[in-house]
Order: C-alpha cells, then structure tokens, then sequence
C-alpha cells in the first residue's frame, strides 16, 4: 500500500511538472515542438499558452524600447490575458437547447416585453426626464426589431438554426471541442500564422475574443497594448464591448515588475477639494476614458475626460490636466468645458 502511494504521488508530481513545464514556455517555437506530445485533455490549456507565446513575442516585436527585461514582459503578457479571461459561461449554452418558440409564443412574448419596457419609461420620464431621453435614443438606435412580429419571429427563428450549430456558439463545450479539433488540423499543416489559427487561438481562449487587444507602437484605439511612457509606464485596454466593461490598465515598471498604478485621483481629498470648486455639482472619472500621459523632469502631466454628476458616460462635459510624482497624490492644474475651442481656467 505504501508502495503505491509513493508510485501515485510520483505520477502527480511529473504531471504537475508537466503542465508547469507548458506554462513557463513563452516561445511559439519551442511550443511548436512540443504540440504532438501534448495529452488531449491539455490542449485546451495548451493553445491559451500558445496565444501567450504569441501575445508576449509580438509585444516585443511592437514595443519601440527593445531592453525590456523577459521576465517583465512575461508578467505583463499574463496581466493581458487573465484580465481578458471573461470565461465561458456553460448554463448560456445550455439554454440553447431549448426548443424553438411557435409564433404565438413568440407573440405573447414580445407583447409582455414591450408592456414592461412601456411601463418603465412612463415612469423614468416621470422621474428623470433626462435619463427617459438618454435610454429613448440609445433604444432607437440599438434595436433589432422592425416592428412588425411576424417579420421578427422570421428573423427570431433564423437566429435560433444559427445557434443551434455549436461552433456559431463560443459558449458551448461542444463548441470548444470543435475548435480545438480545427486547430489541431491547422497546426498538423503548419498554418501556425493563418488568419483563421489567429482566430480560432482567440475563440479556444474567450468568448469576447473579437475585443481581445494586439500590440501596436504606437496607441491610437482601444483594446490595444502599449507603452505609455518608454521604459517607465506600460498599459492595455480591455473592451467587453459595454462602456461599462471597457477601461485602461496601466502599470508602472519597477526593475523586472509591474505595478499597477491608478492615474485617476480617486482617493485624493485635496484633490477634490479644488476642483470641486470649478465644479460645483459634483464629478466623476470614468475609466474607459483613459487618459494623456507625458513627463517633464520628475512629475506625470496627464489630461483626461471630467464628468460632471449627470453626464451619461459616452458624453464627458469636462476636460482636466494634472500631474503628480508617485502615482497616489496629484495636483489639479486646468479645467475646461469638452468642446472644439475649451477655455481653460487655472486651478487654484
């Protein structure tokens, strides 16, 4: 019994290693190498380690400073990934099995739906006739129904045949199956830089893999991965495609670390004491803005969007600059209202 135990705790520990082993390679190479001896209920982990490889080589192909330090990269390629990981959602996939509506059912849903919403914005436009004006326009412009059921339930039924194929269905396990078959075929032929191996990479690791950000050398967008500041500050955003799940990472570079820094002031008391001078309703920073950094001597010159209390947060009404040295104190300097000529006031 001893025996094997010992033999059973052997064969765990050269598993462990094993998958440690795939986990500490960043070379697409050398992954290359290895892809033939990979366990088939590790392939799944091996192509997210793939995309890793991928991601971190390209990073430093990008980047203008080329003397960042492996190790830093490495982190910082892990730091991308995992805050991209939004997972896979099983019981979505589960509700696809679900058998398709009859157009009655149909009906008497979509009338229950527009009763509900009806009914909610009689009230909010009772209650916050700007937020009833915001949600009506955003409405408008988002719908996919053309009113007329009978067309909808056309396009309802359409949409359920789609689904029901596993592969149109990133949640799906199927659906994971299926596309790490395609790119077991993709690798056994060599296709390692194909549009469609990049694609499918991106759709074994997320179902938001549309958003997942690339490298560039120089930040114009988001869902990008950039250097702020050469050498001194790194960051990448991160998209669900929802204003609220879309925001900025930056990190600050301490030897071969990463910091994670935060370059709004949100814990600043005197801070907000001075603007809230200029800004006598209240203010708010929203994240998916980002923001402008430069350094002169030992200070940080950032600028970025100001929102006033009621400003939805596709639509800053302010603009700001400040600077600071450490990344936890800062000092305002300018505010001006968001428009094509803003007047800039002095902040005192």
């Amino acid at each position: 019994m001893k025996k094997l135990i010992i033999f059973s705790t052997i064969l765990l520990s050269s598993f462990m290693i094993a998958q440690n082993k795939i986990a500490n390679i960043y070379s697409t190479s050398e992954l290359r190498n290895k892809h033939n001896s990979v366990p088939a209920n590790e392939e799944q982990q091996f192509y997210v380690q793939y995309l890793k490889a991928s991601l971190f080589e390209n990073i430093k192909n990008n980047f203008n400073y080329k003397q960042y330090p492996s190790e830093l990269l490495r982190k910082f390629t892990d730091s991308v990934v995992s805050h991209n990981d939004f997972g896979f959602d099983e019981q979505i996939s589960n509700n696809q099995e679900e058998k398709v509506m009859t157009f009655e059912e149909y009906a008497s849903l979509e009338k229950e739906r527009e009763n509900k919403q009806k009914q909610s914005l009689e009230k909010m436009k009772k209650e916050d006739p700007k937020q009833y004006k915001l949600m009506t326009s955003v409405l408008d412009g988002v719908s996919d129904k053309t009113g007329d059921v009978k067309k909808d339930y056309e396009q309802y039924k359409e949409n359920y045949e789609y689904h029901k194929n596993p592969l149109n269905d990133p949640y799906s396990l199927e659906s994971r199956k299926l596309i790490i078959k395609k790119l077991d075929e993709q690798f056994a032929k060599k296709n390692y830089d194909s549009e469609e191996t990049k694609e499918l990479l991106l759709k074994n690791f997320s179902p938001n893999y549309i958003y997942f950000p690339h490298p560039v050398s120089k930040h114009d967008s988001e869902a990008q991965v950039y250097e702020v500041i050469e050498n001194e500050i790194l960051a990448f955003g991160v998209t669900s495609g929802y204003a609220a799940g879309t925001y900025e990472n930056y990190y600050k570079i301490d030897g071969e670390s990463i910091i994670p820094i935060s370059v709004y002031p949100y814990e600043d008391q005197n801070f907000d004491k001075k603007v809230s001078k200029y800004v006598k309703k209240g203010f708010r920073f929203e994240e998916r803005a980002g923001a402008d950094i430069k350094k002169i001597g030992d200070d940080y010159f950032l600028s970025t969007n100001l929102y006033n209390e009621d400003d939805a947060n596709c639509c800053p009404s302010l603009l700001i600059e400040y600077k600071t040295k450490d990344f936890k104190t800062f000092i305002p300097l300018k505010i001006a209202d968001n428009s094509e000529n803003p007047k800039w006031k002095t902040v005192k």
